[in-house]
């Protein structure tokens, strides 16, 4: 059921990240983990992730610092925080750096499947919101270009993509428009597959500049 979800799971306790991620793996998450901040942000720029799991309390860069370069890579990343010291100033300044939720130790994984599941069912909501403005706009306009870019910007929303394309084809003749980056999230770093002339900074070609 969980098959689709990828959870980072970011500790510096290797057998709280061994348990993890057997127990979630068994539960259908696909799992990675990382021992400390710097493993998790490469792992995080380098794949999507549909929540982080990271202990506040680690050596080297803490779990809040690691929240705010999160953040900066991915503002929309679900974040969950795990505490052992469940202070109410802790848990506020959590939720003020973004955090969508936290969990305090020791926790049972029926509490941490609750958050996972809570977390699921506002995502949920928020892509049926966002659907449901898409069609409110798409009604508003008979502009071609507009109507690109409300579809652009809306999958990329509710995908959290850095980038989408667009094919449309006019009898034999295929247009193509390519939306830029959503700011204000990291550039996305090129991988060994890519095109070396892939233009990861292009704007949305509309269909005035391919005539069609």
């Amino acid at each position: 059921m969980n098959g689709n979800r990828r959870i980072l799971v970011i500790d510096d306790e290797k057998g709280l990240r061994d348990m993890l991620k057997y127990e979630l793996e068994s539960r259908g998450y696909a799992i990675d983990a990382a021992a400390n901040g710097d493993d998790g942000l490469e792992l995080i720029r380098r794949k999507e992730f549909d929540v982080v799991i990271a202990d506040i309390k680690m050596p080297g860069m803490n779990g809040l610092q690691l929240l705010e370069k999160i953040k900066k890579i991915n503002p929309d990343m679900d974040v969950v925080m795990i505490t052992g010291f469940g202070t109410m100033d802790t848990v506020i300044e959590c939720i003020r750096k973004g955090a969508s939720d936290y969990i305090n130790k020791p926790f049972t994984m029926n509490e941490l499947n609750i958050v996972l599941d809570r977390i699921s069912k506002q995502r949920n909501l928020k892509e049926t919101v966002a659907l449901y403005e898409m069609g409110k706009q798409l009604f508003s306009t008979t502009d071609l270009t507009e109507v690109l870019k409300i579809i652009m910007t809306s999958v990329q929303k509710i995908l959290r993509a850095d980038d989408a394309s667009l094919f449309l084809k006019d009898g034999r003749k295929l247009c193509l428009a390519v939306s830029e980056p959503r700011e204000p999230r990291e550039p996305r770093r090129k991988e060994a597959g890519d095109s070396p002339d892939t233009d990861w900074n292009m704007d949305i070609q509309a269909l005035s500049r391919n005539k069609c």
